[in-house]
């Protein structure tokens, strides 16, 4: 519950009626259980660095999402407003969003779409990770199994894990997006920006791309990155 006087944000999703479907082939009620799912995941999380919701209201075609006001909007705002970022504030960030992948890791949790449009700035300068509409729970990570693979297509093409379009694959894949995430946020340029979107998909299910690292970032920052992009099996989860 926000404290009294606290601003909040509202999101809202309107649905179709239920002669019409959406772009993803979605009929009304399945859109419904999607929010409604989004919602149950987002709810039972409680870390510094995911946004919280505080609660959801269905009045005919709307379905209206109360969540943790963050006041200087997403870090795909902050790049178009300032360009790339320094160095040493990408390093806290960065420190900020692996804090929030970790726990969602060890809540079983996979949140399959980590961009900078899904990570917000709150006042104080603290990131959170938003928009939970393609996570799944995955209760084999309560045990860390690493064997368990998830086999649906989510998320967006240019932060996509090379192994997401062959549908199999595991929370590695967030890792990955992380790598894309930081990268955007040290170059001001989206990962494979020189590719339409169904060109990323197939030359990534072909593993003929990766993300170019530039030569001018410290060695530290350098070799986080190359984890991030490693073959699945070998990230750092």
């Amino acid at each position: 519950t926000p404290k009294p006087g606290a601003h909040i944000a509202v999101k809202e999703f309107k649905l179709t009626t239920d002669q019409v479907r959406t772009k993803e082939g979605l009929s009304r009620q399945q859109q419904t259980d999607r929010i409604k799912l989004e919602i149950a995941t987002q709810c039972r999380l409680s870390h510094p660095n995911i946004v919280r919701v505080y609660g959801f209201e269905l009045r005919d075609d709307t379905f209206s999402i109360a969540l943790e006001y963050m006041a200087c909007g997403s870090i795909k705002d902050v790049i178009q407003m300032t360009g790339r970022l320094k160095e040493n504030v990408v390093g806290v960030y960065t420190v900020q969003l692996v804090s929030g992948i970790a726990y969602l890791h060890s809540e079983g949790i996979v949140h399959r779409d980590v961009k900078p449009a899904n990570l917000l700035v709150a006042a104080t300068g603290t990131v959170k990770l938003a928009d939970f509409g393609e996570a799944k729970y995955l209760p084999e990570l309560l045990a860390q199994a690493d064997d368990k693979y998830l086999m649906s297509t989510r998320g967006t093409p240019r932060y996509m894990a090379p192994e997401v379009p062959s549908k199999r694959y595991n929370k590695s894949a967030d890792i990955y997006s992380v790598g894309c995430t930081v990268l955007e946020m040290l170059t001001a340029q989206m990962p494979f920006v020189h590719l339409e979107e169904n060109m990323q998909i197939y030359a990534k299910l072909r593993r003929k791309i990766h993300p170019d690292i530039p030569d001018d970032l410290s060695e530290l920052c350098r070799s986080f990155l190359s984890d991030c992009f490693e073959e699945a099996d070998r990230r750092p989860t």
